[in-house]
């Protein structure tokens, strides 16, 4: 559907930090959290889901809330506190069954992708976006094995487009945005 993601370790979920319209952690800033492959969680990284759910950034969760902590050391206690913070988070949480279900359920929380197919159509490349000195820099990969044209439309803080030739990096085509939903 044209949103673009990270991965951030649970690590470092432990140290994220609601700000403005989503979260840091770091320097990185986000919307929106998808949690995945998520059975075992330290009670820190608990806490901070329940303190970015009570602020209401979106969370999805897919596969599940954890039900224990890692490790043997204290784990009863341990256990308790990560099953009671999943008990309490459940209401908080969007649950999503499939990879397909994603993009819906950001749009529903409110998100905005960064590029946007024609409404019932497919976006048929996975997008990567990364924050330059010059501005965003938004990639399209294509995954298949042929060629690949989409009409886009333009969910960016910018005045034009630079369409690149993969090959070379040169532009090929300027794109104004001056309209309400610019596509290109």
């Amino acid at each position: 559907t044209g949103f673009v993601y990270d991965r951030i370790s649970r690590k470092g979920l432990e140290s994220a930090v609601a700000s403005g319209e989503g979260f840091s952690v770091g320097a990185a800033s986000y919307e929106a959290l998808v949690v995945s492959d998520f059975p075992v969680a330290t009670p820190e990284a608990m806490a901070s889901l329940e303190a970015l759910a009570s602020a209401g950034v979106p969370i999805l969760v897919m596969g599940g809330l954890p039900s224990r902590a890692p490790g043997l050391v204290d784990h009863e206690a341990r256990d308790l506190a990560v099953t009671e913070s999943a008990a309490r988070l459940a209401s908080a949480v969007r649950a999503v069954t499939t990879a397909s279900e994603l993009g819906p359920a950001l749009l529903s929380a409110g998100l905005t992708p960064a590029l946007s197919a024609p409404s019932g159509e497919a976006f048929v490349f996975s997008p990567e976006r990364r924050v330059t000195p010059r501005g965003d820099l938004v990639l399209l990969f294509n995954e298949s094995n042929e060629d690949r044209h989409q009409t886009l439309a333009v969910h960016l803080d910018a005045s034009s487009v630079d369409v690149l030739d993969p090959s070379t990096g040169g532009v090929l085509e300027r794109v104004s945005l001056v309209t309400a939903a610019p596509s290109v």
